[in-house]
């Protein structure tokens, strides 16, 4: 009888250990010590206190994220920028009024581009942070936000193959 209670406890841990695990699952699964976020190469992303998500391409060769933004003011005095940000696909839009953390220098195939750096508050997978985000006029490129390595590191690792793991 011990032996048998032994055998079934073994084929269960093997089991659990070998349970196929759909991407919805992966994705939601919440790091702790060991466990992250699965990305895929597109992903949506909560930047409160607007409530629609954006649709953002993963960018493992950024190292911040960048964020289109409108209508950018920056007030000198008080080191600070005002921008828009609106949802191209909810038209949701709002203003916000962020401190300059820096300023940083993109590379670009033309001509070097120096951008202001912000903090943002971010909600991905279920969890909620701040990030840096760079501000730029995104409005020619097909997604208007790219997830960088600021907040894939020790966070999530990505599936380039899948989409929208995080449902």
């Amino acid at each position: 009888m011990a032996e048998t209670r032994v055998s079934f406890n073994i084929l269960s841990t093997l089991k659990s250990l070998f349970k196929k695990t759909t991407s919805a699952e992966a994705g939601k699964k919440m790091r702790d010590n060991t466990e992250k976020m699965v990305l895929g190469e597109l992903e949506y992303i909560y930047l409160p206190p607007l409530k629609s998500a954006f649709l953002a391409r993963v960018d493992t060769g950024a190292k911040v994220c960048s964020l289109d933004a409108a209508d950018i003011k920056f007030s000198e005095k008080e080191k600070q920028v005002s921008f828009v940000v609106i949802n191209r696909e909810t038209q949701e839009k709002h203003t916000f009024k962020k401190a300059i953390i820096r300023n940083t220098t993109i590379t670009r195939a033309l001509k070097d581009e120096v951008r202001p750096v912000v903090e943002m508050d971010v909600k991905l997978g279920g969890e909620k942070f701040k990030a840096e985000f760079t501000l730029a006029d995104r409005s020619k490129f097909q997604y208007q936000m790219l997830l960088g390595r600021n907040i894939l590191e020790g966070r999530a690792v990505v599936d380039v193959s899948a989409r929208n793991m995080l449902g």
